[in-house]
């Protein structure tokens, strides 16, 4: 189980965006992803998730091809690329029931993440009168109330409080922790997660270098 990348790459129109990236990933670690903007930080993100494909390699996830077994590769991965998948004219409530389905939204974590978030009062309002942050905690519930197996997770402390990055460091820990959850958090803002990270990978020009443990 976990994440497995081969042989990665990435070009297009003959420029390369990652070049040979490999690495395997585990359950119930949390790795990080740091690297300037434009470093193939969210390239690597995207084709981990299928929105994009590589131009060579595999890429592994819960032992499923992704490319040639997406449905299972993907369940239960919770993705959170960018916000702006959400439905702007439906409600924040709305769009939760839209994308996550009853058993998700039985886990314990769904209310009270609505309520640590501080989402209460603007849920049953339409989504296009969110702030940036608001927005970014909303899309953040989805990708977490489908990834008990695994989380992608592109900039996930953009536009968030200080209190609001407690409460998300909070509930990393405990997905790794209690669901063994593979955590893959790609960050330019390295110093906002440093101390919730097992594991940090640095990316250069489309080059993963080595890792460090925290």
């Amino acid at each position: 189980m976990g994440i497995e990348c081969v042989g990665v790459s990435k070009s297009i129109k003959k420029h390369s965006i990652i070049s040979d990236v490999s690495f395997k990933f585990h359950n119930g670690i949390i790795y990080g992803l740091s690297g300037e903007n434009a470093s193939g930080k969210t390239t690597i993100m995207r084709l981990l998730s299928g929105i994009d494909s590589p131009s060579q390699g595999q890429i592994l996830i819960n032992e499923f091809n992704i490319f040639m077994n997406k449905k299972d590769a993907l369940k239960h991965v919770g993705v959170h690329i960018e916000y702006a998948r959400l439905y702007p004219f439906m409600t924040g409530r709305q769009n939760l029931d839209c994308f996550l389905n009853k058993k998700e939204k039985d886990n314990p974590d769904f209310e009270l993440l609505i309520k640590d978030f501080g989402l209460t009062e603007s849920i049953n309002k339409k989504v296009s009168s969110y702030s940036l942050g608001m927005k970014q905690k909303l899309s953040l519930i989805i990708a977490l109330m489908r990834g008990t197996n695994c989380l992608l997770l592109d900039e996930p402390t953009n536009g968030l409080d200080d209190k609001s990055i407690s409460v998300f460091k909070k509930v990393i820990c405990k997905y790794a922790k209690h669901y063994k959850t593979t955590i893959l958090i790609a960050t330019h803002e390295i110093q906002d997660l440093q101390d919730i990270f097992d594991y940090i990978f640095k990316i250069e020009d489309g080059v993963l270098n080595s890792s460090s443990k925290k």
